[in-house]
């Protein structure tokens, strides 16, 4: 046998295996597994298949040590958000804090103009994904088949309610994950047995302060684990904190060896755009570029279901649970619908990448507030994170330059 098809061997496996495990009852109607989905649908969302063209044409060699950095970032972030969870809640559903209350007001209102935005460029970018496989490319007929997928989410979310979508996510998830996995192996055996781990080019690129605020920006893609604190209409506190943590954990064990991965097989120019990495996976083997199409297909759809039950949450929790969550549903993809035919999502993006970075600020200025103010026992190493966090926050909202828009 050759290497391609040893590796394209070692691919289908993955594929059988990963499937075959999640898709098995024990874990595709575990709770804990099912509230780990809608934050990891989130974070390895539209983003992920840029990321390493992405930041190979920012970082050059040190793109993998990039990648760990922003993860890192993230997960403190959610450690911000984690800790609004455990002590914020509370003391939002008492009203005892006035001043949290706003701060958390603020913070919804920009998540929720984020979300609208990016549920709308999701399904907008799967639609043109799908037409451009049956070589059609006409923005009106991408935008009418953006709508009908919308208009499908709203109606299965307003007639068959949260956890119909959500098993619509669990599916979506499980193709991508096995897609990723088998992406990884490829990548791996290919790096081995072919390259021998030497790289194909190497780049040095000098960094300035445009490459930092791209940086800042990449930060933005692996976004999404917040989708856990509007899930408390289903899901224990407890239970969100935990499986937030494992989302974040499991993204950060995709993003890491797959940049670390793909860098081997970087050509000197690569263009930024989900189709970079299906070209280059082109020269491992056909099969792992058409199993790149699916995952891709299968990314932008369970994202959009992540933000669609994120918003509905989020939505629920905003208008003090008066407004129903089915109705929240359908009220969401009416209005991305609206969004799609009057503005241009491609332009909008930069706009909710702001909104999502200011959201995050907003999380970590809350956190040190009540950790400052509201906490019996004061932990100032902790104080002291929650204010770093929140000045690299403003950074990103101030300076970041948006990956998707870059």
């Amino acid at each position: 046998m050759t290497s391609t098809q040893i590796i394209d061997v070692f691919i289908v496996l993955t594929m059988i295996l990963s499937l075959s495990f999640m898709l098995s009852p024990r874990v595709r109607n575990a709770p804990f597994w099912r509230a780990t989905v809608t934050p990891l649908a989130s974070i390895i969302g539209s983003g992920f298949l840029i990321a390493a063209p992405l930041l190979w044409s920012i970082m050059g060699d040190y793109a993998t040590l990039t990648i760990i950095v922003v993860v890192l970032l993230a997960y403190f972030v959610g450690h911000a958000v984690r800790f609004n969870i455990c002590h914020g809640e509370p003391l939002l559903a008492t009203g005892e804090s006035r001043e949290l209350g706003r701060q958390n007001r603020v913070s919804e209102v920009s998540l929720s103009l984020a979300y609208f935005i990016s549920i709308a460029f999701y399904v907008r970018l799967l639609s043109s994904f799908l037409l451009k496989g049956l070589d059609i490319v006409d923005p009106i007929a991408a935008n009418a088949l953006t709508s009908v997928i919308l208009l499908l989410n709203g109606l299965y979310g307003y007639y068959r309610g949260f956890k119909f979508l959500e098993t619509l996510e669990v599916y979506a998830v499980t193709i991508k994950l096995s897609v990723i996995a088998a992406l990884l192996i490829g990548l791996a055996l290919y790096d081995w047995q072919v390259l021998d781990f030497i790289p194909i080019s190497t780049s040095n690129p000098e960094v300035t302060f445009d490459s930092i605020r791209k940086i800042a920006g990449v930060f933005l893609m692996v976004q999404g684990f917040e989708t856990s604190r509007y899930l408390g209409h289903e899901y224990s506190r407890d239970l969100r904190l935990k499986t937030m943590k494992l989302a974040q954990l499991i993204s950060m064990g995709i993003y890491i060896p797959f940049i670390f991965f793909v860098l081997y097989v970087m050509k000197p120019e690569v263009t930024l755009s989900e189709t970079e990495i299906i070209n280059t996976s082109h020269g491992i083997t056909h099969l792992l570029a058409y199993l790149i199409i699916l995952g891709a297909a299968a990314s932008q759809y369970s994202a959009s279901l992540a933000d669609t039950i994120g918003c509905g949450g989020l939505l629920h929790e905003l208008f003090k649970k008066k407004f129903p969550l089915n109705l929240g549903y359908l009220v969401i993809s009416a209005l991305c619908i609206a969004l799609v035919w009057l503005a241009n999502i491609f332009e909008l993006i930069t706009l909710a990448s702001r909104a999502f970075a200011f959201y995050y600020l907003t999380q970590c200025i809350s956190a040190f507030y009540i950790a400052r103010y509201k906490m019996a026992s004061k932990n100032s190493g902790q104080q002291l994170l929650f204010l770093i966090l929140s000045a690299l926050m403003l950074f990103i909202v101030t300076c970041s330059l948006p990956a998707e828009g870059t």
